[in-house]
């Protein structure tokens, strides 16, 4: 029968702490990762992931700059507005940096050249709220509407009205 092999848990525990892959951790311990498993699943230790890691050690890491919908994205799972927990827009972030503080979900910050990728604080507007924005950004774009055209918004209007009216009681 195999000798039992006997670990310092303080160094098990210190290394699981560091987020240590378990093939990591058995090679500093001279044994294999299935071992390294079993002992943290007697210590208690939720099991660290086998896979790739995420952020920095992962071994696709670009430098945590991404590129979706035209914006550019950086990675910061730690701030509070993060989309999906991991990235905030960089023009998000240049006006943060200029206010001192987290904007609010409903603040939004408009670039005035048309360019998501031109973070310069130059270039950036902060509203109030999305209404605010469009308020600026259709402000003598609209297009003459007919006179049919104006009656349906109005219907709809008055629908949208009733919907709510009857939607509170």
């Amino acid at each position: 029968m195999p000798k039992a092999l006997h670990f310092d848990e303080k160094l098990l525990r210190d290394m699981h702490a560091q987020d240590l892959t378990h093939a990591e951790m058995a090679e500093v311990l001279g044994c294999n990762r299935t071992t390294v498993q079993r002992k943290l699943y007697a210590l208690g230790l939720k099991k660290a992931r086998t896979g790739p890691k995420s952020g920095e050690r992962h071994p696709d890491w670009k430098g945590g700059v991404t590129i979706r919908k035209g914006y550019r994205l950086i990675y910061m799972p730690e701030h509070p507005n993060a989309i999906n927990g991991r990235y905030v827009a960089e023009h998000r972030l240049v006006m943060e940096q200029k206010l001192g503080r987290h904007l609010t979900r409903k603040e939004v910050v408009h670039h005035i050249d048309g360019d998501p990728l031109n973070n310069d604080l130059s270039n950036l507007v902060l509203f109030r709220t999305n209404g605010d924005h469009l308020k600026h950004e259709l402000t003598r774009k609209i297009p003459n509407w007919t006179e049919d055209g104006k009656k349906r918004i109005a219907a709809g209007i008055v629908k949208s009205a009733r919907l709510r009216s009857s939607q509170k009681k």
